[in-house]
């Protein structure tokens, strides 16, 4: 890969598959097929499936339909973007941030904004021309830490985060596991990822607040009918409990020699 846009222009770009066994048979293996999606998506290219794999459509079996689809996935990692509960919200509302990670192939992984790690910066009007800040800093400064030049951006397309990858591996930097900033938060509102910094804002926070609103309704309403009728219960055993001591009070009577009789006694 070449760093420059006009660079890419010049990478020859035929690309030719002579033969291909398409996993069809129910014993095969979707190795080789999920294998050369990845990488057909890495060098963006759209990969488009018109097969019937492990000779079952997907209403019959979904597993290998959903696997491919998954291998067409360049942005996050898998099982990402992970909610992060805690009992201290104000942990919660900092794992808000995403990073490319170098051990992922420059996959995204959610991390803590607080936290200090390089920042991911593109080259203007080059979307091909990434660099790694010299630097370690935390998301909201990550902004500050780009040369001239260059700004701190998110890759919007699968060859761009290749070479956002490329630029992740030979940059050299001591990773630790981690990864580097990108421009891409929910700072704003939970899980409405947005780029443009720390104080950019969703534009989908009152759609996203209606819902919110409606699902604690369809939870609460239930709730409350339970609430209630467990109450009357209550109230009506109660009720059916004290009116048959009053009625075993009423039919009791006592003789002349001391024993209490039910009813009236002949």
């Amino acid at each position: 890969m070449q760093d420059g846009t006009d660079d890419l222009s010049k990478i020859n770009s035929s690309w030719a598959i002579d033969t291909f066994n398409y996993p069809t048979t129910p014993s095969a293996n979707l190795t080789s097929l999920l294998n050369l999606t990845t990488n057909s998506i890495k060098c963006g290219i759209s990969p488009l499936l018109n097969t019937t794999l492990l000779n079952a459509t997907a209403r019959d079996n979904p597993v290998p339909y959903q696997n491919f689809t998954y291998s067409t996935v360049w942005s996050w990692a898998a099982n990402e973007p992970r909610n992060y509960t805690s009992s201290d919200a104000s942990t919660e509302s900092l794992f808000r941030c995403a990073t490319a990670n170098n051990d992922l192939s420059g996959r995204w992984v959610v991390a803590d904004c607080s936290q200090k790690y390089y920042a991911a910066c593109r080259a203007n009007g080059q979307p091909y021309n990434w660099t790694i800040t010299t630097y370690a800093i935390s998301y909201s400064f990550a902004g500050n830490a780009c040369p001239d030049d260059y700004q701190f951006a998110a890759p919007r397309t699968a060859l761009e985060n290749s070479y956002l990858g490329k630029a992740l591996r030979n940059s050299h930097r001591d990773w630790d596991g981690h990864g580097a900033w990108i421009d891409f938060n929910s700072l704003y509102y939970k899980s409405c990822w947005v780029t443009g910094g720390p104080n950019a804002t969703c534009p989908y926070s009152d759609s996203l607040s209606q819902q919110d609103d409606l699902h604690q309704r369809i939870i609460l309403v239930p709730a409350i009918a339970a609430t209630i009728a467990l109450i009357v219960t209550a109230l009506t055993v109660f009720v059916k409990v004290v009116g048959g001591r009053r009625g075993r009070r009423r039919s009791s009577r006592r003789a002349g020699n001391g024993f209490v009789y039910e009813g009236v006694p002949s």
